[in-house]
């Protein structure tokens, strides 16, 4: 039957919002939810009853299931329409608003974790008392919900308790396999607890290495905890390349070059930097949700986002003209870095505080690499900068 095909539509539209809406993409959750909305069966059902000839009363006795339907998109629009305020007090009462009419509706809860951590960032204050609370309420409901799982991970990721961060991101990968952003999410933290050489570790008994291990920054602020028995880099790749996320999202295939890199594989590192920078142009890619939110990463001293889409190839470009440099390819890697000449003239100068923390990394964990990093920097990179 054709109404069929509208159906169909009309789901596809309608789980395109919930993925918007659980990446915090409002605006363009609203329009999925409206486009759902728009194309409801039963709006169609008496033309198409004509057009095959039925009675639009009989057209309209087949589609009895599809009467609650246009209420999920309805409620999702209502949901998402709870952000469009800028004043923080009034997305707090929407949303609390939600909660009342509809209790059963977890998602409510998880909303509100996610403006209460939001809050906790953007005010600085990374008290995430209320976050935790609402993530928390939402477990005892229902174990098993990955967007508090992943909510509870990312606080604690941003606590830099990286412990605690890897059991809830497991958790909401294991209870969400095929969503992206849990999965890259825990495998990047994979990444970031790999320490070759904890400091001083060299000569020190378990026992003074544990009191040393638990003196490092990490317990609160942004300092990372150094957990050197949970690295794996291999665990990583295989994360990033699961359900061929490294093939069609760029931060996965980012990750994947820096994986690479740190294990001193400059050429493979080189080729996922490029795909990372094909995925960035491709019109398929892009239109996934999960590549339209911003890139956030952590370095010793702040929390850095970038969301233009320039500045993640900016970034991607000067990636790639150090692995081409510590390759030995110094002609490509000039040509890599007039590339991102070539992009918007401003850029964030957090992607330099990024690009240096990831070669800082890369000579302590590979040594020989040291002298030619410091050769990058100071023969390539910082003219570049200042020409740009």
């Amino acid at each position: 039957m054709g109404w069929v095909n509208y159906s169909n539509q009309y789901q596809v539209e309608l789980h395109h919002g919930e993925d918007l809406l659980r990446l915090g993409l409002y605006p363009e959750a609203k329009a999925a939810y409206q486009k759902a909305i728009n194309l409801h069966p039963l709006r169609h059902v008496v033309l198409l009853g004509k057009f095959f000839g039925e009675p639009a009363d009989s057209a309209a006795q087949q589609t009895p299931d599809l009467l609650g339907m246009d209420k999920d998109a309805l409620w999702g629009l209502k949901k998402a329409s709870a952000f469009d305020s800028a004043d923080p007090r009034q997305i707090e009462l929407a949303l609390r608003q939600l909660e009342n009419d509809n209790p059963k509706d977890l998602d409510n809860k998880t909303l509100l974790g996610k403006f209460h951590a939001a809050q906790a960032v953007q005010t600085q204050s990374m008290d995430f008392a209320l976050a935790e609370q609402d993530y928390q309420a939402v477990l005892e409901q229902d174990p098993h919900n990955a967007e508090a799982q992943f909510g509870l991970g990312y606080i604690r990721w941003l606590q830099g308790r990286l412990a605690e961060s890897h059991t809830y991101y497991q958790q909401a990968q294991e209870s969400s396999k095929y969503t992206p952003s849990y999965t890259i999410n825990l495998a990047g933290l994979y990444i970031e607890q790999v320490s070759v050489h904890p400091p001083g570790s060299v000569g020190v008994s378990p026992t003074e290495m544990a009191a040393k291990m638990a003196a490092l920054p990490g317990k609160s602020g942004l300092g990372s905890e150094r957990i050197p028995e949970q690295k794996n880099y291999v665990e990583a790749l295989k994360l990033l390349g699961s359900f061929g996320f490294n093939q069609d999202y760029p931060i996965a295939a980012f990750e994947t070059a820096l994986v690479f890199r740190l294990q001193g594989k400059l050429k493979e590192s080189q080729e996922w930097f490029n795909t990372a920078l094909m995925l960035m142009d491709d019109e398929k890619a892009k239109a996934k949700p999960d590549n339209q939110i911003p890139w956030q990463f952590k370095t010793k001293t702040a929390l850095i986002s970038l969301s233009k889409p320039d500045d993640k190839k900016y970034y991607l470009y000067l990636s790639l003209a150090a692995s081409q440099f510590l390759d030995g390819d110094t002609a490509n890697a000039k040509k890599t870095l007039v590339k991102a000449r070539g992009l918007s003239d401003t850029h964030p100068a957090t992607v330099k505080e990024l690009l240096n923390d990831d070669l800082s990394r890369l000579a302590e964990e590979r040594p020989t690499l040291a002298n030619n990093i410091k050769v990058f920097r100071a023969e390539l990179l910082t003219a570049f900068l200042i020409t740009h």
